[in-house]
């Protein structure tokens, strides 16, 4: 289709002792080309509880700029997340945009400039806080926001963590399957959702955990294809009720 569609998605136990999960698919479409200032948002919504897509139009108070990440392209680890029925998603003009569920409003808030987007760039939740987290090659620096979800002006981001993921793999690479590789390159990547400190990346294949605190990586998963057919797959973070919140 010509116009961008973002996409979110939400999950929660509605009854742990029955493992009953209801979930809710969140997505902004723009009218114009993504080049043009956007005067109107379509938020359109499925909830597995009424199994039905429901649509809400919304004016924008201030034009926008919406430039979606593609999640067939480059920016595979682009994000979203929902806290307190506000959904954000990573927007690739250096931006966020939020959509308050609960009030119906709309808005973006500009990334600083130390939070330069590239390729692989992440925005995610942990512990129920927003984080963004950079992978410049070879170090993956982290931000947590700390300012209120709904602050459109005073927004405070503090950097928590920035560790050389790649090097500490690079020292035994055949202990992750990376034998013969040259440098890591990280495909894609995911926080924890109870522990902002473990990041789940993705490289040439294989899901390997990294505490940025301790400096350590453990192999997790190999999905037994080559890193070209594995290079646009998906991390995504949950926390089911009876997995341990440690690794």
């Amino acid at each position: 289709m010509e116009n961008d569609t973002a996409v979110g998605f939400s999950c929660k136990v509605d009854d742990s002792d029955k493992d009953v999960i209801s979930f809710t698919i969140v997505r902004y479409e723009i009218p114009d080309r993504w080049d043009e200032l956007q005067f109107n948002v379509t938020i359109e919504s499925f909830s597995s509880a009424i199994n039905m897509w429901t649509a809400n139009n919304l004016t924008l108070d201030v034009p926008l700029r919406l430039y979606p990440f593609y999640w067939d392209t480059m920016s595979s680890a682009a994000a979203a997340g929902v806290i307190d029925g506000v959904l954000c998603w990573l927007d690739q003009v250096g931006q966020i945009n939020f959509y308050d569920s609960v009030y119906k409003c709309f808005w973006a808030v500009e990334l600083p400039a130390e939070m330069v987007l590239e390729n692989s760039c992440y925005l995610g939740l942990s512990g129920g806080a927003l984080y963004f987290a950079l992978n410049c090659g070879d170090a993956i620096t982290l931000w947590r926001l700390e300012s209120d979800i709904r602050s459109r002006d005073a927004v405070v981001w503090v950097r928590k963590y920035n560790a050389d993921a790649a090097a500490t793999m690079m020292q035994c690479p055949e202990a992750f399957g990376l034998t013969g590789s040259l440098s890591v390159e990280v495909q894609n990547m995911v926080i924890h959702p109870a522990v902002p400190y473990i990041f789940y990346l993705d490289v040439r294949g294989k899901v390997i955990s990294y505490d940025l605190e301790t400096d350590v990586a453990q192999p997790v998963y190999d999905f037994g294809e080559p890193w070209w057919k594995t290079q646009h797959y998906r991390l995504f973070a949950y926390e089911w009720h009876q997995w341990p919140r440690l690794l």
